[in-house]
């Protein structure tokens, strides 16, 4: 059994076959090493190491006025139920805490160039109160900013939790 060879967007790609007959895809060229003459990765060289991550989800609230169109009552009755609920869209992602503010980064499965991923950050003296509502399976966080209120899921985020108190105790002593 022999392999087969063509030309693909990085390279030309190599599948050989083996013994098995299973075929395994082999990328035939250089990969680009990561440096920091590259615009795009020139950005993730530059942010800061957060110092813990966590998990979580965050309500991104509706737009105001809106409201939820008839064609999804009929055709998708949970998830405009679910919308009406929780006043907004779940975002999956990753919490992270740095020496002066949280910061939350969406993650999806795939990556779209069309649609950057979201990212928003809460510096310290912004935050009024941090509360933790636990439920039967997750816990919900609610950040108070003064003039607004972010919501974000866990799941045992206890240790998680206990740095950004940390975190904001040592920020209102100084």
């Amino acid at each position: 059994m022999s392999g087969a060879r063509w030309p693909g967007p990085a390279g030309a790609i190599s599948i050989p076959a083996t013994e098995t007959g299973k075929r395994h895809c082999v990328p035939d060229c250089d990969l680009p090493v990561m440096t920091p003459e590259n615009p795009f990765q020139e950005e993730m060289l530059a942010t800061e190491a957060p110092i813990a991550r966590h998990p979580a989800a965050w309500l991104q609230p509706l737009p105001e006025g809106y409201t939820i169109p008839l064609w999804r009552w009929i055709l998708l009755p949970a998830t405009a139920l679910m919308l009406r609920r929780n006043k907004g869209v779940w975002v999956s992602g990753e919490l992270q805490l740095l020496p002066d503010r949280l910061r939350f980064t969406e993650t999806r499965m795939s990556k779209s160039s069309r649609n950057p991923l979201r990212t928003w950050e809460i510096l310290f003296t912004d935050i009024r109160d941090l509360r933790v509502k636990k439920s039967l399976a997750a816990e919900t966080v609610e950040i108070d900013r003064g003039n607004a209120m972010t919501r974000l899921m866990t799941v045992r985020s206890d240790d998680f939790m206990a740095r950004v108190r940390e975190a904001l105790e040592g920020m209102q002593e100084t």
